[in-house]
């Protein structure tokens, strides 16, 4: 959000979560897995 006022092309990635900001927040194992594998596809 920060950098992008700046005129600096960004990318928002982020793994879905149930209940975000809740006491219990949940994530799907296969989707961190997944988000893992994008930000790794990502900086490569």
């Amino acid at each position: 959000m920060f950098i992008s006022k700046l005129n600096i092309d960004t990318v928002g990635l982020g793994v879905p979560v149930i209940s975000m900001h809740a006491p219990y927040e949940l994530v799907s194992q296969a989707d961190l897995y997944s988000a893992y594998l994008a930000f790794r596809a990502f900086m490569k």
